[in-house]
């Protein structure tokens, strides 16, 4: 026997349930436990854990709304694509290299001043989210908000 989680579509834990692991397994199921949750939190599955959130996110089209760790996530990875096309292996190895004389300083603070600024931007359109003013938008929205960077020649 073993015990599953399930979640919905959305990636919302439902339950946990005890089946047979020769047996067919359940949809949407997975053998690591959600954390335990107070109140009106819920956990939701992300593909790699759960993230714990205070309360359901709104629904927009049948779509539920990304996690704070999934826009992170895709600013993140943005900053890590920006960096490569100057051969840097990561947004860290590149903005490093801004606090150090040398060759690479120059691009490197550019590229941490635009990182900066996009971090700024995003947090600003989070305010203007939980005050009201603004739907969550979703990833590529989000990513189209951001500030552009051009590499200095």
């Amino acid at each position: 026997m073993i015990t599953l989680h399930i979640r919905d579509e959305y990636g919302i834990f439902l339950g946990s349930v005890t089946v047979d692991e020769m047996g067919p397994l359940p949809e949407r199921s997975v053998a690591h436990p959600p954390p335990i949750l107070t109140g009106t939190q819920v956990a939701r599955w992300n593909g790699d854990g759960w993230d714990v959130m205070a309360a359901r996110p709104p629904q927009s089209d049948g779509i539920l709304v990304p996690t704070q760790a999934e826009y992170t996530a895709a600013l993140e990875a943005s900053y890590d694509v920006k960096a490569a096309e100057r051969g840097y292996d990561s947004r860290l190895t590149c903005a490093l290299r801004a606090g150090y004389a040398g060759p690479f300083q120059k691009e490197a603070t550019v590229f941490a001043i635009w990182m900066d600024s996009c971090n700024a931007k995003a947090y600003g359109i989070m305010g203007q989210v939980l005050s009201g003013e603004m739907k969550y938008p979703t990833i590529a929205a989000l990513l189209a908000m951001m500030p552009t960077m051009e590499w200095p020649q």
